[in-house]
């Protein structure tokens, strides 16, 4: 009871001084990581080295690296590290800046195999599609990938997604992802990849500069088979302004309720769709598609993620077009 009343300072004091305080105060020392640059490099050395079984105790892991670092490096010492957390549940990892690799970028992540980490259920990265190669996804529910990707970093991130060789992925149920606008322009082409790796998914949050909303609401209506068990939709939640009507509102959104409708039919789960924080869909008690304008932005994860951010706010220019087809 001691123990849990006292701060990082009062807990290290503890196991230094007090044998009978030690085991006690180490578990909740480590017990949640928030660590970056020297120091958690520090950190992760001395899981390693030491002969006290640390790791047991650590259930998340927040680690930033934002200096120029040689990411072999960092990718060994790191799967080293993880290899003595067999209890972890998250991991979130920040590499904002590499070094050229001397190596080819993916032979470590391929050669070196995975950590088991049997608890571990959520995985969240900014930095190389290569550090998601770390570990495995057995047990994983969650994946954020945070830094934008294009289409050869996208189709890497796919490849390791899958499990045991295989070509899907039934275990990731919510999945956000950050693209380049050779992605986002291409939404419809995504969603297919992403279906086919992912057919479990519930929640699908997309980050890219460039989406046309009604391309995305009619690959729902013509594909039934993908996202079965799809319950939310959200595509850039962080948008800095209002999506763009080329094609006026008033024929947008008659057009882009009849693709939710019929979607909706092969989807019983689905329940919210959401497109740049404004236009949001949903369902009534009677079943039926309402949509609501309304500037719609969780303050608090946005400043999270703009201390995060170091594209340049690459996701916070993005835009969400409604263009017709046959416009």
């Amino acid at each position: 009871m001691v123990s849990s009343e006292l701060n990082s300072g009062g807990l290290l004091a503890s196991m230094k001084t007090c044998r009978r305080l030690h085991d006690i105060a180490s578990r909740l020392l480590y017990r949640h990581i928030y660590a970056s640059d020297s120091r958690g490099r520090s950190f992760l050395r001395a899981i390693i080295g030491t002969k006290q079984d640390y790791g047991t105790c650590v259930r998340t892991l927040r680690y930033q690296a934002t200096g120029y670092l040689y990411s072999d490096d960092l990718c060994d010492v790191l799967r080293k590290a993880l290899e003595r957390m067999p209890r972890l549940l998250e991991l979130h990892l920040d590499v904002a800046h590499q070094r050229p690799q001397p190596l080819d970028p993916w032979s470590l992540s391929h050669s070196s195999g995975a950590v088991e980490l049997s608890c571990l259920t959520r995985v969240s990265i900014y930095g190389s599609a290569r550090y998601f190669g770390m570990v495995s996804y057995g047990g994983v529910t969650t994946v954020d990938v945070r830094r934008p990707m294009h289409w050869s970093t996208f189709e890497r991130f796919l490849s390791l997604m899958r499990l045991g060789g295989g070509s899907k992925n039934v275990g990731v149920c919510n999945l956000t992802l950050s693209l380049k606008r050779d992605l986002g322009c291409c939404v419809d082409m995504v969603f297919n990849d992403v279906h086919q790796v992912f057919p479990n998914l519930a929640n699908l949050v997309i980050r890219a500069p460039d989406v046309n909303a009604l391309t995305a609401t009619e690959f729902l209506e013509c594909r039934p088979s993908a996202f079965k068990h799809l319950e939310s939709l959200v595509i850039n939640d962080f948008m800095s302004g209002d999506p763009t009507f080329n094609t006026p509102k008033e024929v947008s959104l008659p057009l882009q309720r009849r693709h939710i409708q019929v979607a909706g039919k092969t989807r019983p789960y689905l329940r919210r769709l959401s497109f740049g924080g404004m236009i949001h869909w949903s369902r009534d008690l009677k079943g039926s598609w309402v949509v609501r304008e309304e500037r719609e932005r969780d303050e608090q994860m946005l400043s999270r993620l703009k201390l995060e951010d170091y594209d340049d706010g690459l996701l916070f220019w993005s835009t969400v077009r409604y263009e017709s087809s046959t416009s």
